[in-house]
């Protein structure tokens, strides 16, 4: 088994562990709108960490009982001045180099021209001594704003109809997407519990609609509720999160009991369905418009002494 394999068999099993046990990964528990849960993120970058990495993390958030999201590297963290703890343990997260041209040139017509995946090891900033004491996490302040937040999903709701071509119709009594007729359905608004959580049904049922063959092209023939269905059912979950979280608008687990058997056999099948779903969920979220948050990098205290010595 390759490297790459591994992690990914490792990575799965953990995922399959979890769903064995009755229970739920972090990334679909529930939440309450204005809420949303911190994700993943490197301040030495003041970026999120995104897809399989954003993940992979949570999971290790909550098997070490983690109360915070902050993750970076040995180097970054000398870099703004802090010294990873003795005997603390990192995770393995992916990082994708993109070729050079010097590479591109070298390859031949049908070759894998994509980035080159290499490995890196984290540590959460709580294993990391000399670090600032209040680290600024990424916020959007749209979470806790009603008006925002909801704004915000009539703004992303009105480019999946206009922009992106998907059709929502509020006539049915349960919400699904119809891939035959490229059309979503659901009951009105108003028969919902909240504004939220209409907004967080129809979210998920949009990330089912970006899987035309117009848009990003999934498999969309296998029927609702099968086996081969929950590999589709993954990736909009996944991407209902990552939309949530960065919207606000909450998130309800009840409708995941159906899934839980049909995932655990499909993830022990197919090391990479895990992955996969959480690259699609990241790319669902790049064709809707729905960035990741950021905030403002630490400071490198190395580059500044070299300056200070150079000077």
């Amino acid at each position: 088994m390759s490297f790459h394999d591994q992690h990914l068999t490792d990575l799965t099993q953990r995922m399959v562990d979890i769903l064995e046990a009755g229970d739920l990964p972090p990334w679909l528990k529930g939440w309450e709108p204005g809420h949303a849960p911190t994700g993943p993120w490197n301040p030495t970058t003041g970026k999120q960490y995104s897809g399989e990495n954003a993940i992979n993390l949570m999971i290790a958030q909550w098997d070490l009982g983690l109360d915070q999201a902050s993750w970076m590297t040995y180097k970054q963290a000398a870099a703004v001045g802090g010294q990873v703890e003795k005997g603390s343990r990192s995770v393995r997260i992916k990082t994708y180099i993109p070729m050079t041209d010097q590479d591109l040139a070298k390859l031949q017509p049908g070759d894998y021209a994509g980035p080159m995946i290499k490995y890196a090891h984290v540590f959460p900033v709580s294993m990391i001594a000399g670090l600032p004491e209040n680290l600024t996490a990424p916020t959007n302040p749209k979470v806790l704003d009603v008006f925002e937040r909801h704004k915000a999903c009539e703004e992303l709701i009105d480019k999946a109809q206009n922009a992106l071509g998907i059709t929502i119709k509020h006539d049915r009594e349960q919400p699904f997407y119809q891939p035959s007729t490229d059309t979503i359905h659901c009951p009105k608004p108003e028969s919902f519990l909240s504004p939220d959580h209409y907004y967080a049904t129809v979210l998920h049922e949009i990330a089912h609609a970006t899987g035309h063959p117009k848009r990003l092209d999934r498999d969309m023939k296998a029927l609702w509720g099968t086996p081969e269905y929950a590999k589709e059912e993954l990736i909009a979950e996944t991407a209902s999160y990552f939309m949530g979280v960065r919207l606000g608008v909450g998130h309800d687990p009840t409708n995941h009991a159906a899934y839980m058997q049909h995932w655990i056999d499909v993830l022990k099948t197919d090391n990479r369905a895990l992955s996969q779903a959480a690259a699609q969920a990241e790319r669902i979220c790049q064709a809707l418009g729905i960035t990741q948050l950021q905030t403002q990098a630490l400071e490198r205290v190395q580059e500044r002494d070299e300056q200070e010595i150079a000077a």
